[in-house]
Formats: structure tokens, sequence, C-alpha cells
């Protein structure tokens, strides 16, 4: 697209000039061509009176044209640098996306080399059990690297778009922010950073906002200031609640600061652009997309709050969030989660159908529910699937779990089937979605072809679990 518009602006320009000099040409004719009929009116034996009408006829076209001529150079240039411009911005763009390209392909090159590596050699540890932990927690975090650069690219697409929606739901502000600095507080203590949290001025904490959206903003953050921050350093997060602007919102002000090796003052201007690196992952040997802060901007820009960025090379980086969040009407009770708990023994025996084309998949999803008491059937396409709801008793399946992509009809197909048998009951049966394909868009699909509810891949455990929960509890 981005070439197409660049030939666009570059064919059009001469086109443009052309007609331009072409104007001029044409008025230069008409000038000449005045010219000579005021000279022969001259020599005519016409009337005096007749004569100067003629001239001043003449005259007013001659301006009128001069006028018309002048108009049209303003115009077109203007139009011509307006195009220049346009050019100019294309090539940038297709400048970073270029560069973008070549990080990405390197990034994922690099978790994906170590997964094979490391998997390799836990294949040769045989009894070594230290061994073999060592290169399993390896892989573990080459794989989460992995899946956030993926994460990266089809979010920032889904921004491109327009199809980025925030879903709020009760949560608890404080809550995502230790979770996000619990999943780093190890990573800064083996990279020997000063890492403090510091929550201490926040009063309401029970908040309606989007928890997974407003976490990715904090993973973000601090994903930078761990990787930006040599050994030794120092990493700040600092959550302030300040005076609100709206009755029942409460205002909010993160910050997140570091000692690291900080930007260029013409970088900082650039670090909220998609594809923008001030320095390369081959370069500097630090991994990223570039698409980050790009999506953080855009995630609050959605919420209504703002981030800025303070930083001085060679010296730190601060990001400060402010956003305003509506507060909850009343604190949730505190034995929600061992009312979750036992909701989910009273779940142990229940029969769940696994429909799943890919074998690994199964597996996992086999030794997570087996391992909480769920009895476990397997399918592994959709025509299987409905073939196996089909010939069976109402009452036999307790829940479905539907993989969406498989060979043949799928999932969303296999799922109208069973909402079409002639047996009540059967028809509906629960069938969860369980799917690589996570965007709202491919949820509404879902829930549009008749599923009660979605799982995401890679698993969460606790978040299948509570959804399995919730549905077998309702149906």
């Amino acid at each position: 697209m981005e070439k197409q518009r660049k030939n666009e602006v570059s064919g059009r320009l001469p086109v443009r000039h052309s007609v331009a000099v072409g104007g001029l040409f044409v008025l230069l004719v008409f000038y000449g061509l005045v010219m000579w009929l005021v000279t022969s009116a001259l020599h005519s034996p016409m009337k005096t009176g007749f004569l100067m009408a003629i001239i001043i006829v003449l005259l007013v076209l001659i301006l009128a044209g001069v006028y018309a001529a002048f108009l049209f150079y303003i115009s077109t240039r203007a139009e011509m640098e307006q195009l220049e411009q346009e050019k100019r911005q294309a090539e940038e763009g297709n400048k970073a996306k270029s560069r973008f390209l070549s990080n990405m392909a390197h990034d994922i090159r690099t978790p994906m080399n170590a997964i094979i590596g490391f998997t390799n050699l836990g294949v040769q540890c045989g009894n070594n059990t230290t061994k073999m932990q060592d290169c399993l927690a390896k892989i573990h975090y080459s794989s989460n690297h992995l899946i956030s650069v993926i994460n990266d690219v089809l979010e920032m697409d889904q921004i491109e778009n327009g199809k980025m929606e925030l879903k709020e739901t009760e949560c608890d502000i404080l809550e995502s922010v230790h979770k996000i600095c619990d999943m780093f507080s190890y990573q800064m203590a083996e990279k020997q950073l000063k890492f403090s949290v510091d929550t201490s001025d926040v009063k309401d904490t029970r908040i309606y906002s989007d928890q997974s959206h407003l976490e990715r903003v904090l993973l973000n953050l601090l994903s930078n200031a761990h990787k930006f921050t040599p050994e030794g350093g120092s990493v700040k997060v600092r959550v302030l609640q300040t005076r609100a602007e709206k009755k029942g919102y409460a205002a909010y002000e993160i910050r997140v600061k570091d000692t690291g090796i900080g930007m260029e003052d013409a970088f900082q201007d650039k670090v909220f652009e998609a594809f923008e690196q001030e320095r390369t992952s081959t370069d500097s040997g630090l991994q990223g997309t570039g698409l980050g802060m790009a999506i953080a901007r855009n995630i609050i820009e959605e919420m209504h709050g703002t981030i800025e960025v303070i930083s001085e090379k060679d010296k730190g980086t601060e990001f400060i969030i402010r956003v305003q969040f509506k507060l909850q009407p009343e604190e949730m009770e505190s034995g929600d989660k061992e009312k979750a708990e036992l909701q989910l023994k009273s779940m142990k025996g229940k029969r769940i159908l696994l429909v799943d084309d890919n074998m690994i998949n199964r597996e996992i999803a086999k030794e997570i529910l087996l391992s909480n008491g769920f009895r476990l059937e397997e399918a592994v396409n959709g025509e299987e699937a409905v073939d196996k709801v089909r010939g069976s008793e109402a009452g036999y399946y307790n829940l479905v779990l539907m993989d969406i992509q498989m060979p043949g009809i799928d999932g969303y197909e296999a799922t109208r089937q069973i909402r079409a048998l002639e047996d009540f009951d059967l028809a509906h049966l629960p069938i969860i979605a369980m799917t690589a394909n996570a965007f709202d868009e491919d949820i509404r699909t879902a829930h549009e072809a008749g599923m009660n509810g979605h799982i995401s891949k890679p698993i969460d455990i606790h978040k299948m679990l509570e959804t399995i929960t919730k549905i077998l509890s309702i149906y």
C-alpha cells in the first residue's frame, strides 16, 4: 500500500508540473492574439468609441487571464509541496517498517533458537534433574518472550485497523500493579537491580477498567525499564491517587522510573510511534519490536488518559501515566477466593469433550483437566465432535472445549451443527471456544456461533479453570 502511494505521488508530480507549463503557454498564445486584435483595430477605419470599447474588453480579458494564471500557479505550487511532503512521509514510513521487519525477524529467531537449543540439551540431560530444571526454566522464559513479540504485532494490527476495544470489568488497580511487579521481581534480582514499589498513597483500589490492557501497559513499561537498565541500577514504581475531576471516579498517577541508558532528546518525540527504536536489537543486544510504547500510548488514550516520558541520555527514563477510573460502589466480599475453590471442587467428576486437531494442545489441556478431577474424552476434528455429541445420551457430556481452526468443518460450524440437533438437551450442551484467536472480534464470533465462553491459547490455567467452573455452575 505504501509502495503504491509512493508511486502515485511520484507520478502525479511531473503531470502537475506539465499542466502548469501548459497553462502558461496557453496564456502567452492568448496574449499574442489579444495584441494582434488591438493592432488590427488601430489600423481600421472604425470609429474611436468602438475602438476604445474593444480595447477595454480586451484589457479586462488580459487582466482576468493573468489573475487566473496567478491563482492556478499558487494552487499548483501548494499541491506540489503537499505531494512532496506526502512522498517524504511515505518513504520514511517504508524505511521504518523495513527496520521493524528486520528487527522482528531477529527477535523471533532469538527465542526460537533458545527454545530449540535448550530442548535438545534437555533431551540429553538424562537423570540430571538440576540441569533439566535449568533448561526448562530457560525454555519457559524464551517462550514467554516469543509470545510477547507475536502479541505486539497482532495487537498493533488491531489498533491500526481500529478494532481494539476496551472491556471494563471489576478489578483492583493495586492487585494489577503488584501482579506485574511480582512477575519482574525475580528478573530484577537476577540482574542485581534495586526494585521498589510504592503504592502507599492509594486509598481507593476497587475500580472498573480493562484489567488485561492496563496490565499490558504496566508490563511494557517494566519490561523496558528492566531491559534498558544495566546491572546495579534501580527501577522504581510509584502509584499515586490524585484529585478526580468527576464524582464517583478516582484519578491515578503511575510512575515507572529507572536509572538506565536513557534516550536522546530527538528520540523522545518518536518513542510512542510504531516501528521506532533508538537502538536495534542487533546493535545493542537488547530484544524488542519497537511496538511496546505505541501500544501503551494507544491503550492509555483509549482510557482517556495521558502518558509522557522524561529522559536524559545515560541518566535514566521516567514514564508517567495519568488516568481516571470509575469506582466500584462497594468492596467485594473477602470470601470470594475460598468460594471459587469450593466451586472447583464441586466440579470434580464432570465429563468434558476436548476437541482439538493438535496432539500437543490436547496433551496440555488433558493434563490440566485430569489433575483437577475432570473426566475427559477427546475428538480430533469437528466432524468427530458432532458425531460423539449426537450419539451420546443427554447429560453424558457436561461441557465441550472446542478448538476453532481444524481441518474439515471448523469449531464454529461444529457448534452450529450441535445447536441444530433435535434433542433439546444435547443442542444446549455448554460449549467453550479454546483457541489462539483471542481478540474481541473473535470472542464475538464465537458467541454468535452459539458458544458459551472463550479460553485463549496459550492456556492460562487459572483463567481456564475459572471459565469452566463459571459455565458449569450456570448450565
